[in-house]
């Protein structure tokens, strides 16, 4: 959330900038503009007040483009702190991702949705299950208790590849049901990385008993498709696979994967549906995301 204006000599600053804002030299505006997106989020309040207080459709048209870039260049601050954190939550970057799309979204509201479908599952959860029967009550929990799924039809609408919309309307982007189903597996400290097989999203079980360096080089228990409702199969099946669509067997397509490369996959996917849907903007801003992730 973002922190409130305290000082008088900042809002006195700011108010005099706002008293620019019309400023018709191309090159003064752009200084005025750059030191409002200076401030940060802690400015948007004060930007709504004066769209609300203008009938000028180029105020108005400044003020919203400086709401837009100051919300962005928080998400990509955001995604330069997930980046750089130690265990890279693929939740925590799909709620990221999420204000994208809906930058009014309620962090507590989606995080409480999210605690309750994990501790739905953690309950049940017992060291005396093995390691496919642990699976199976994570299907069990997620597909028919919670009815979640990835969205089939063709015709995707952008507003399904986002988690707070997920949580609500229970179907989603299947690339990003995929990250979610191995996001929630993490947080329950099961020991699954995603395999990065070409035109799949695979999971890998590794053994438990090894440290986190030690999983990502073993050869994994067994794989998950969460896209066909977690069936769990092995690596003879993916051969057959890759045999059966004339596809090298590289070692790449059996070894676990860390999250930053879900992460790129995910906006990768995301640029393609804006692409197709002609929003050239979200489409730049997300190639810039990506950027941000494989600097």
């Amino acid at each position: 959330m973002a922190k409130k204006i305290q000082d008088n000599e900042t809002k006195q600053t700011l108010k005099a900038l706002l008293s620019l804002i019309d400023e018709p030299a191309p090159s003064v505006y752009q200084q005025i503009f750059d030191s409002i997106l200076s401030m940060g989020a802690a400015v948007i309040p004060f930007l709504r007040t004066e769209i609300d207080n203008t009938f000028s459709p180029l105020l108005r048209c400044r003020l919203e483009e400086l709401i837009q870039k100051i919300r962005f260049e928080g998400i990509c601050n955001a995604i330069q702190r997930w980046k750089a954190s130690e265990n890279h939550d693929l939740i925590q970057f799909m709620k990221i991702l999420a204000r994208f799309h809906n930058p009014e979204m309620n962090h507590a509201i989606v995080e409480n949705k999210l605690l309750a479908i994990k501790k739905d599952i953690w309950l049940e959860l017992s060291q005396n299950l093995t390691s496919l029967e642990s699976i199976r009550l994570v299907n069990h929990i997620l597909f028919n208790i919670r009815k979640l799924k990835p969205e089939t039809t063709n015709n995707i609408k952008p507003e399904n590849f986002y988690l707070d919309q997920f949580l609500v309307s229970k179907q989603i982007y299947p690339m990003v049901f995929g990250a979610f189903y191995l996001g929630i597996c993490q947080r329950l400290t099961l020991p699954v990385f995603f395999v990065n097989l070409p035109d799949n999203f695979l999971i890998a079980y590794t053994n438990l008993s090894l440290t986190v360096s030690e999983q990502h080089t073993a050869d994994p228990l067994f794989y998950i498709n969460p896209l066909m409702e977690g069936v769990a199969f092995n690596k003879a099946q993916i051969e057959h696979f890759l045999a059966q669509n004339d596809i090298e067997a590289k070692p790449q397509y059996f070894a676990p994967c860390n999250n930053l490369h879900v992460a790129i996959k995910l906006l990768q996917e995301a640029v393609r549906l804006y692409q197709s849907k002609g929003e050239l903007m979200k489409t730049e801003n997300i190639e810039a995301m990506i950027e941000i992730l494989k600097s």
